[in-house]
């Protein structure tokens, strides 16, 4: 197992460790979070640039914005590509934080058709192909109601 700090989630600064709704009061006036997300009030490209912004009196501010978290997710995740090949891996298991995954999935343009949140233990696949990524099964629970139907 390798740990890379290119999957962790996003970095809120000061914010890091603060119940979500504290965090979105302070920052955006809202008192829900999830409701908020829940109901597309908010994105999570408005929660990352608004920790963001929050944090400019930090020097050095340590925030993400929305565009830094998908770099950051995009190197990674093109340098594993890169090494799998060069080593001729043909699976390789990559756990990241489903905030940063979605961000990621937003900035290759994937359709994540609304969502701000992927199912806890969900699955998504992708292929990396000519330089570029595939998505092939997108927040998957088949592994989890296969194994319910097991028992």
């Amino acid at each position: 197992m390798t740990t890379l700090m290119g999957l962790r989630e996003e970095n809120y600064g000061k914010f890091e460790g603060q119940l979500a709704n504290d965090f979105s009061l302070a920052t955006m006036g809202i008192a829900n979070f999830h409701d908020a997300l829940a109901n597309q009030e908010i994105t999570l490209a408005q929660t990352a640039d608004a920790a963001f912004t929050a944090n400019m009196d930090q020097h050095p501010n340590k925030a993400e914005t929305n565009r830094m978290v998908q770099e950051r997710l995009n190197r990674t995740l093109r340098a594993i590509a890169v090494e799998a090949v060069a080593k001729d891996w043909e699976r390789v298991l990559v756990v990241s934080h489903g905030t940063a995954a979605l961000m990621w999935l937003n900035y290759v343009h994937y359709n994540i058709d609304g969502r701000e949140m992927l199912d806890n233990a969900s699955v998504t696949k992708l292929m990396w192909e000519n330089d570029r990524f595939t998505v092939t099964d997108f927040n998957d629970l088949s592994f989890l109601h296969a194994g319910q139907a097991a028992n």
